[in-house]
């Protein structure tokens, strides 16, 4: 019985977003653990589960605004930081993980955390399984604002989990980034466009000035400085990254009796400039009593910019030209006064987008409470905001852990995506089953094979038996820490001896990840209107649209496709 493989570029696989890299499924809140009183201690959000599983925890680092915790790629806690020490996953202090920030002032917010929004994160070290990198500022008496605070210095420390049976130990610490007067936290960073290295940004102290580090396998290669737009005013307030990593926010905030800002940034991921500054001024009037007490999150497909002034949760509109028109109010706090020993008010503070794509908000005072929105990317009320929608066990003391999006690759087609990895394969038949071999380009690490019947394969050079004659879609995603990348052709398989083989025109599809545009260009001269028709993994039809013969190319709009991957026939 003879196998005949014909190879035809009729479909694809389409990658709309990759799902892995869970360093940011555990989220830690809470302070004051005590052998007496439940009400106070740990509380645990695991997003290893959906919904979120929530339990309370006995542990003895308290949490305030500096918040940072880091788990492995698939989800298991490995440390935590309050701004002060790290914890690792035994709840113990780690080898060498005390005195980070190691100025008296810092130090002696050890007993309750470090009440600095932002003022940590927690990135993987390019090309390092094993070791972390923590950015984090210090504390210091400094007497600006007429307070006893300021911010003179940004460190990094070195975490490398293969020590210490795997409990981890801090190897390098409070080395300098930054010897500045520095923004008060509000340290993000989000992925060089390779796909590998990472940018933080660090403001300098009410300028509008922004350090921009960037990190790579040897560490922190390089600090530069912008300076853009108008000269901005430090405070409490939180600055982000949208998740593609194309754009970037800050509020900012001095006192209640003057108008704070919210600053607006185009952001080139390759050589890490910034461009097209755009100021929306936020009266005070619309931010209640305590102006600084406020949160910036976009949407996680970036169309919309939330927020979140402690008695409004307030979009904009990210894809028009007048971006101050565009804003609506579309939850107002309802005055719900959280029971028991501390009756404080649930407002609005700080955002975070989950791991399932909602924005949670912390509250600005100590409550037992998070708000939820249930479909950040919708315009208006059908948002769903859902105001204390999230109950902990214990009472959180405003925290919200800081992290950027773990989950962003290459920037496909710029002129710095050459890291991630280009699939090629060939295939070679003989009478028992399919060799198929892969040929990738940019060495991947990790490969994915389909073979059109139901099974897969995790192996680089594969082997499959078919059983029966028929078209199969044979499907290969290579995968390094810059991205991944996927070919597929139709495979037919012939088992009656004829001997013959056939071919077809080929399309190309672009870009493969993506979350937005798709562009399909189709074969000249074809004589005949084809259909193209979109599946989901369960087969179920998402989309079919029909391409007239006199046509060569057609876009298609993503943006309403949920995460996961897709086939197109």
């Amino acid at each position: 019985m003879k196998r005949i493989l014909t190879v035809l570029a009729l479909s694809v696989l389409l990658i709309v977003k990759i799902n892995a890299q869970k360093h940011d499924y555990i989220w830690l809140t809470g302070y004051s653990s005590n052998d007496t009183d439940s009400t106070f201690g740990g509380s645990i959000i695991d997003f290893n589960v959906m919904p979120p599983d929530i339990t309370y925890q006995f542990r003895e680092m308290n949490l305030d605004a500096c918040n940072v915790s880091m788990c492995d790629d698939e989800g298991n806690l490995l440390f935590y930081f309050n701004g002060i020490w790290i914890a690792n996953s035994n709840h113990e202090q780690m080898v060498n993980g005390n005195n980070l920030g190691p100025d008296a002032y810092n130090q002696s917010w050890s007993g309750s955390g470090l009440p600095l929004v932002q003022g940590a994160i927690s990135l993987p070290r390019p090309n390092s399984n094993n070791q972390y990198i923590l950015v984090h500022e210090e504390l210091k008496q400094g007497g600006l604002m007429g307070n006893i605070a300021s911010i003179d210095n940004c460190f990094y420390s070195i975490i490398d989990m293969d020590l210490n049976g795997g409990l981890g130990e801090v190897t390098d610490k409070n080395i300098i980034i930054v010897n500045d007067t520095l923004d008060f936290g509000k340290l993000v960073a989000t992925k060089h466009g390779n796909g590998r290295d990472w940018w933080v940004i660090i403001p300098e102290f009410s300028n509008n000035k922004y350090y921009k580090a960037l990190i790579t396998p040897n560490g922190i290669e390089q600090v530069n400085n912008q300076t853009i737009g108008d000269t901005s005013i430090s405070g409490l307030g939180q600055a982000v990254f949208s998740l593609d990593g194309n754009k970037y926010a800050r509020y900012g905030v001095h006192s209640t009796l003057e108008p704070s800002y919210i600053d607006i940034f185009d952001f080139d991921r390759c050589n890490g400039e910034f461009s097209n500054p755009y100021r929306i001024v936020i009266d005070t009037a619309d931010v209640g009593f305590i102006n600084g007490f406020t949160g910036l999150i976009f949407s996680p497909n970036g169309n919309i910019l939330y927020h979140l002034n402690r008695d409004a949760i307030v979009q904009y509109d990210m894809t028009v030209t007048d971006i101050i028109a565009s804003k609506d109010t579309v939850a107002t706090y309802d005055g719900f006064i959280a029971p028991g020993p501390f009756p404080f008010e649930t407002s609005f503070f700080l955002g975070q987008t989950g791991p399932d794509e909602k924005i949670y908000i912390s509250t600005s005072a100590v409550t037992e409470y998070m708000h939820i929105i249930h479909n950040p990317n919708i315009l208006g009320e059908g948002c769903n905001v859902e105001q204390h929608g999230l109950e902990l066990p214990t009472y959180n003391n405003r925290s919200m852990p800081n992290f950027p999006n773990y989950r962003l690759y290459a920037e496909v087609g710029s002129s710095c995506d050459t890291l991630r990895p280009i699939a090629q394969f060939t295939h070679l038949p003989d009478m028992l089953n399919v060799a198929f071999t892969d040929e990738s380009q940019r060495t991947p690490t990790e490969w994915f094979w389909t073979f059109g019947e139901g099974g897969s394969s995790t192996e680089q050079n594969p082997q499959y038996v078919y059983n029966t004659s028929g078209m199969y879609e044979v499907c290969l995603m290579v995968t390094n820490e810059a991205g991944s990348d996927t070919i597929c052709q139709m495979v037919e398989i012939i088992l009656d001896g004829v001997d013959e083989l056939e071919f077809s025109e080929s399309i190309v599809i672009s870009p493969n990840p993506t979350s937005g545009l798709l562009r399909i260009k189709l074969p000249e001269r074809r004589i005949e209107d084809w259909e193209i028709t979109f599946y989901d993994a369960l087969g179920r039809i998402l989309l079919r649209k029909y391409l007239r013969k006199n046509t060569d190319e057609e876009n298609v709009l993503l943006h309403d496709f949920p995460s996961g991957v897709f086939s197109i026939k």
